[in-house]
């Protein structure tokens, strides 16, 4: 058998999560012998030689669902369903992928949002101001223009800052502290 894509595995992965909290590790393990992979196709690696596919391919269902609010992030590398997935648990589909998960406002917008990324990457400043002798000049259009570039580095990071939250599923630990009582030397 080969390896399922990522959107085969929604419907298992949603399943998994359905018998209660479980690491994603785990849900990598049980998937494997439920779809009988073989001991090639559970090593095979990524091209990075970091991963392995199938292992890839798990996280990525588990993300999309995440983004689709069928399942949450409970802690480091673990996760469960919610009340979303365990109702449409009821009554399952026969498969789970992009399209079905599209019905979903999170989802969409989360669909919208990466759509949106490359144009922002390319998104330029505005030129700089013509050369002019005239100081009172140059110094207007010198503040017209950092006030354009300053609104488009605002939204630029907004916009970044956005996608951080998207990616790490709408939560993320805080720092931890400084140290009360660090002596320098």
């Amino acid at each position: 058998m080969a390896i399922p894509d990522f959107q085969s595995l929604m419907l298992p992965v949603l399943k998994l999560a359905s018998e209660g909290e479980i690491r994603i590790s785990e849900a990598v393990e049980r998937l494997a012998t439920e779809f009988g992979l073989t001991p090639d196709e559970r090593s095979h690696l990524l091209p990075s030689g970091r991963q392995t596919t199938f292992a890839n391919r798990v996280h990525w269902a588990k993300s999309y669902l995440g983004k689709a609010g069928l399942i949450e992030l409970t802690k480091r590398a673990h996760f469960c369903i919610t009340d979303r997935g365990r109702k449409l648990l009821l009554s399952p589909p026969s498969r789970i992928d992009i399209k079905f998960l599209t019905r979903f406002p999170e989802f969409q917008k989360f669909r919208d949002f990466e759509q949106e990324l490359p144009g922002l990457a390319n998104t330029t400043p505005p030129p700089p101001p013509p050369h002019t002798d005239a100081p009172r000049a140059r110094g207007k259009e010198v503040e017209e223009n950092h006030g354009k570039g300053s609104a488009l580095f605002r939204r630029a990071t907004s916009k970044i800052s956005e996608a951080g939250k998207r990616i790490a599923g709408g939560w993320a630990t805080p720092p931890p502290p400084p140290p009360q009582n660090l002596r320098l030397p």
